[in-house]
């Protein structure tokens, strides 16, 4: 949570909803009430390593989040779910970032589960939104846990 302890979804949703912001970077953790009444609790505000988050992604196997930055420079960059207090902001513990080939502005982001691993790789999807016919990308270079 925003003062770095774990938290732990009271709103009915039965767990928290992460999404990252395109501008600023920063990834926030909602607890959503669902019936009766619809609500939002702010659990969290965090920075990542970069100014723009174009897309997450939950990597259940390795109990990390993957945060894709695009905007042309490709980056991915894998975060535990902690963080630790810079300044007057929590910024999630980031362990690695990687830099991923090409310069089309890459917006979303699937990975596929470690249980998949072949020779050490497992598969990565990227979308563009170049406006061409290149709308679907496969990359299968990320390593494995």
């Amino acid at each position: 949570n925003g003062q770095g302890q774990p938290d732990t979804a009271t709103g009915g949703l039965g767990g928290l909803v992460l999404v990252g912001h395109q501008a600023g970077g920063h990834v926030y953790a909602l607890d959503l009430e669902l019936a009766p009444a619809v609500g939002v609790r702010l659990v969290g505000d965090f920075q990542t390593g970069f100014a723009e988050t174009a897309a997450l992604e939950w990597d259940a196997a390795s109990d990390r989040l993957l945060i894709w930055h695009g905007d042309g420079r490709n980056d991915l960059e894998v975060a535990r779910l902690a963080s630790t207090l810079q300044g007057n902001t929590r910024a999630l513990d980031s362990e690695v970032t990687y830099d991923l080939p090409g310069g089309a502005n890459h917006e979303g982001l699937a990975v596929m589960d470690a249980s998949f691993c072949v020779s050490g790789n497992r598969g990565l999807w990227l979308t563009t939104d170049d406006g061409g016919n290149n709308a679907l990308y496969l990359f299968a270079s990320f390593p494995c846990p």
